[in-house]
């Protein structure tokens, strides 16, 4: 009895402290979880360097001062979402003959900053001015059969129709080829504004519409999935066959670093070589969780003053240099973030910006080493399809 007596007292001081471990435990993570933001798929040492950074300039701190705020800039294309809303509105176009410009003006438009219409493009003998060449021929029957009758309000085929012509499906075809075609050869900067040419004949308001219309599309899908083309026209180049991935995602964790920043004390910028409406459309809908302002939103314009600069290529930096730092007395923003592949010039310029946020999407051939320049830490992230 005695031993009997003792266990039971044994036990049950043993739970006790189990007990009490376990609702430390629970206090501890709630802790943690209250200090930062859900891990979710960061990689380790960028969750842990972006934590640390946010509490280092943190408006919890005593030295905080709300006329020297911190702040943050973000490119949206694979760093915010991942998708090219560049590309994204092209094919969106391609595929729904969103396009305002005459038959007469397609091969301009196709061709303009090309430099040599003879560059092989595609498989082992296509090149881009047989591409063109093909897609002008189907464009004009597209154009008279229905594109000029969705925007004139003039009798044509219904889209349903047309859908099932071949003319249709070769101009698909080659278009997505042309635009993958490019987009390997090519710049980044050259590339971008190449499929921009598209929205050629357009207002601004026009543009504004079809860049909603297309996001709101382009995100419902509700995952990235392929789509497979091939031409029913030998034309200039033969059958053609290709494929694209359609859809865009927003990130989630990047949604919640930004709920984060906000509520820590910092202002947020994004800037995008994408077309502004169709920036702002993702980054300042409350329905995706962005929240960003859109005066703190920097994209392409369409119909765009002179003294205006595009955020393409040197534009970005050129941005944050004439528009964003003095409204901070040329402080340089805490975090940066942008995509590996387009982003280099943004992600390089400056020399006092802690943390450098370089975003992947798995398929590309990114260095992990950049220029070092002051003290700045590198850290980057591979947003997985």
């Amino acid at each position: 009895m005695k031993y009997s007596y003792l266990y039971k007292r044994h036990y049950a001081h043993v739970m006790k402290i189990k007990a009490t471990l376990i609702a430390c435990t629970v206090i501890l993570a709630a802790s943690c979880q209250n200090n930062n933001f859900p891990q979710g798929k960061w990689e380790g040492v960028t969750y842990g360097k972006l934590c640390s950074v946010i509490d280092e300039n943190s408006s919890d701190r005593p030295e905080y001062n709300i006329d020297e705020k911190p702040y943050a800039i973000f490119d949206l294309d694979n760093t915010m979402v991942i998708g090219d809303l560049v590309k994204s509105l092209f094919r969106y176009q391609v595929m729904n003959l969103k396009f305002k410009f005459t038959p007469e003006q397609i091969h301009s438009v196709l061709s303009e900053g090309i430099p040599n219409l003879d560059m092989i493009i595609h498989k082992e003998s296509i090149t881009i001015g047989m591409l063109i060449d093909d897609v002008s021929d189907d464009y004009s029957y597209l154009y008279e059969n229905y594109i000029a009758a969705s925007y004139y309000g003039t009798s044509g085929l219904r889209f349903k129709d047309i859908l099932s012509t071949n003319e249709y499906q070769d101009f698909c075809a080659k278009m997505i080829a042309l635009s993958k075609g490019i987009s390997k050869k090519f710049s980044y900067e050259k590339c971008c504004r190449w499929h921009l040419n598209a929205l050629k004949g357009m207002n601004r308001y026009e543009a504004d519409v079809l860049s909603k219309t297309a996001v709101q599309y382009l995100i419902s899908l509700g995952d990235i999935h392929t789509v497979s083309l091939q031409s029913h026209f030998s034309g200039h180049c033969g059958i053609v066959k290709t494929h694209y991935r359609e859809g865009i995602k927003v990130i989630p964790e990047m949604v919640s670093l930004m709920k984060r920043l906000r509520k820590k004390g910092f202002d947020i910028y994004v800037i995008s070589s994408s077309p502004e409406e169709m920036v702002e459309s993702i980054a300042c809908n409350p329905e995706y969780g962005f929240n960003i302002a859109p005066e703190n939103v920097y994209g392409t314009r369409i119909d765009a003053d002179k003294d205006y600069i595009q955020p393409v290529g040197l534009g970005k930096p050129l941005i944050i240099k004439k528009n964003i730092m003095p409204q901070y007395g040329n402080r340089e923003p805490v975090i940066i973030a942008g995509y590996c592949p387009s982003d280099q010039d943004m992600l390089t310029f400056l020399e006092k910006t802690q943390l450098v946020l370089v975003t992947e999407n798995g398929h590309d051939d990114c260095s992990r080493s950049h220029p070092k320049r002051g003290n700045r830490t590198y850290v980057h992230q591979v947003w997985d399809r």
